[in-house]
């Protein structure tokens, strides 16, 4: 007879409301230049309890979110934007449970009711050439970050728990272009370079200052009307962000596409990481000791699809998406 037991089963009950109104102004500052402002406010009243440890925890909090943006277009090839903006990133609802995940009698992991959403100030000055060339410099705070962190408790428990622990400033460049080097090769290139300044109130955490690096190249070849080859890398290397140190990361990606029949029959074959290279290895720093971690999330696939389009190419239609970004914390 199944019998359930209480101190082992994960159940959590969660209900969050977010309460939200907003008010946003646009006005054109002559031919060339053009203002937008905004403000949100948003309420949120969060409970969650845990019939598992009978824990049963509440809260209420009310934010204001501004954001503004200035843009100076010359002509139909420049444009230049300012933008300031306030976001919320909520904490996801495995990050909130309470329930203990054990992997073997000497270590588990759990949530933390008791974590707080933390807030991203952004400062964003942007260049774009022909919608070809684009330059972004930029400068954000992070307040009341969040994340994973590993204690070792009085009974020598090794415990992953969440905390809310960071302040962060991050600066740094991004730049993409994308060119058509012949009729039959379309490349975009991508570059970003971020520095960081990291604090912290927990004295647990050694926090250092660091530097990132992240460079991609996407590829495609059209060879044929009917033939035609991608060929995508992107690489990462060493880098330190907060108590965090990682080594360098990087992944090969390429494919084909086969079209018949005036494009009604396409068959698509693709390799994504094919050696094996985007594993994540580093080290995270504490007072007492240094964790080492190894993961490898399996990125490594080959995908095969096959495809045929029968009756009219133009058929009528009512197409609406429908986006639900809170789904994203539902892990």
């Amino acid at each position: 007879e199944y019998v359930i037991d209480p101190s082992k089963s994960n159940l959590f009950n969660y209900d969050e409301k977010n309460m939200a109104g907003y008010l946003s102004m646009q006005r054109d500052l002559g031919k060339q230049w053009s203002a937008k402002a905004g403000l949100r406010y948003e309420y949120s009243i969060i409970n969650g309890y845990s019939p598992t440890s009978n824990q049963n925890n509440s809260s209420q909090y009310g934010r204001f979110f501004p954001s503004f943006y200035l843009t100076y277009k010359p002509n139909s090839n420049h444009t230049i934007g300012f933008n300031y903006s306030k976001r919320i990133n909520r904490p996801n609802f495995r990050a909130l449970n309470p329930f203990r995940w054990y992997t073997n009698p000497y270590s588990y992991s759990t949530g933390n009711p008791l974590l707080e959403p933390s807030f991203n100030h952004n400062l964003e000055l942007s260049y774009l050439y022909k919608g070809k060339l684009s330059l972004t410099v930029y400068r954000h705070k992070l307040v009341n970050g969040y994340g994973r962190l590993t204690f070792v408790d009085s009974e020598l428990l090794k415990v992953v728990d969440y905390r809310n622990y960071l302040s962060q400033y991050s600066s740094g460049f991004e730049a993409s272009i994308s060119h058509a080097f012949y009729p039959w090769w379309e490349n975009r290139e991508f570059i970003s370079l971020n520095f960081t300044n990291s604090k912290t109130a927990l004295s647990e955490v050694i926090l250092k200052d660091g530097s990132s690096f992240y460079y991609s190249t996407y590829n495609n070849f059209t060879m044929t009307k009917s033939f035609s080859l991608f060929l995508n890398f992107w690489h990462s290397p060493p880098a330190t962000q907060g108590s965090t140190y990682t080594r360098g990361r990087s992944a090969l990606a390429s494919g084909f596409r086969i079209a018949m029949d005036n494009n009604r029959l396409q068959l698509n074959v693709s390799a994504d990481d094919i050696f094996k290279t985007a594993t994540t290895k580093g080290q995270t720093y504490y007072q007492q000791y240094t964790q080492t971690f190894n993961n490898y999330y399996d990125a490594r696939r080959v995908s095969l699809s096959l495809s045929y389009t029968f009756g009219k190419d133009k058929v009528k239609g009512n197409r609406k998406q429908v986006k639900f970004n809170e789904t994203q914390r539902a892990n």
